[in-house]
């Protein structure tokens, strides 16, 4: 028995070093293309039917954690009257809060799809606010069956995630341990596709590291193979009597929130990419292709498939620590630079 944990040990951990040892880092394209200006039409459907910036806010919180250097509070924001037909859903998020400083850079993080817990996104929440970050894990939706009744649901839904998660970021920036000129992103798989759409229409995110995420959506959800997405793909393949090819064919007519569409519209200098080359999950040529179109910014290209990334969690952790660290400090010396030549 001691032998075959020995050997399972040993095994484990020659496959992080092998992992790490093969994970590879490309710089941003030195001639990378601006961003494109953000469709007005966008921005006028966002704001009629899903999004108003909130800076009142009906909200409880309940505190989980507490000890020297962090405490985590359970927030959970209620809709208001007067937001009736947008801001319109309960949104709750684990807030992290560093006591390295008064105040501090805030990350929102994006969780996976699967799952009641969020250990992956804890590990890495832990991680940041140790370094002095705060950290809000934005709980996934746990009523997807209920939402997604039909493929024609999928949009709206992609729609109330961006609002969803606008909303968040209304809260953080009014609280006073939020330093709400260092706002960033960091996002994992499903969360990394909802990190796409959200990046170009928030300008309060200042940088963002989006990790196994990818474009072409109605590719991804008809060739995934993730157990839960696939249950319920047959579900309503079957409810709605299609085949997985009309299926895929409904989505590219009815999806008009897609991160190959949004790509343009991203700044390629604020994001890095992590991307996994046997990813099956989120097929990795759906991940590069994005990165073309994001404007080909840094990236992460790991030698594993989706779920096995996991061996690459500390040398993911620390590069988009460096990451964060490198685009907040060029926000501290733009603000100080203005007040040079204000002085002045």
């Amino acid at each position: 028995m001691k032998l075959l944990k020995k050997t399972l040990i040993s095994t484990i951990a020659s496959a992080i070093v092998l992992s790490l040892s093969s994970c590879m880092h490309y710089p941003a394209a030195k001639n990378s293309r601006p961003p494109e200006e953000l469709s007005k039409e966008i921005e006028f459907d966002l704001w009629k039917n899903y999004y108003r910036k909130q800076e009142r806010f009906d909200f409880s919180q309940k505190e989980m954690f507490n000890n020297k250097k962090y405490r985590i509070i359970e927030v959970t924001i209620n809709p208001l009257s007067q937001y009736s037909g947008y801001n319109s859903k309960t949104n709750v998020f684990d807030f992290y809060i560093s006591k390295k400083n008064s105040k501090n850079p805030t990350i929102l993080l994006l969780p996976i799809m699967g799952g009641k817990d969020y250990p992956i996104e804890s590990h890495f929440a832990r991680y940041f606010t140790k370094k002095g970050y705060n950290i809000a894990i934005v709980h996934r939706e746990q009523k997807i069956d209920e939402e997604v009744n039909a493929l024609e649901d999928l949009d709206a839904l992609l729609k109330w995630t961006v609002s969803d998660n606008k909303r968040v970021l209304d809260w953080l920036e009014s609280q006073n341990e939020v330093d709400a000129n260092k706002i960033g992103l960091f996002s994992i798989s499903f969360g990394a596709i909802k990190g796409s759409l959200l990046l170009p229409l928030e300008p309060r995110i200042k940088a963002a590291v989006l990790g196994l995420g990818g474009g072409n959506l109605p590719y991804i959800l008809a060739h995934t193979t993730e157990k839960g997405l696939i249950k319920h793909r047959e579900k309503l393949l079957k409810k709605h009597n299609l085949t997985l090819q009309e299926g895929e064919e409904i989505l590219r007519s009815v999806i008009t929130y897609e991160p190959y569409e949004f790509a343009k519209f991203i700044d390629p200098d604020k994001i890095m990419l992590v991307n996994a080359k046997f990813d099956k999950v989120v097929p990795y040529r759906t991940g590069i292709e994005l990165k073309k179109r994001m404007g080909n910014p840094e990236s992460l290209i790991l030698p594993t498939g989706h779920y096995t990334s996991l061996f690459c969690i500390p040398y993911i952790k620390s590069q988009a620590y460096r990451f964060f660290e490198r685009k907040f400090s060029q926000i501290e010396g733009e603000n100080k630079l203005e007040k040079l030549v204000e002085a002045k």
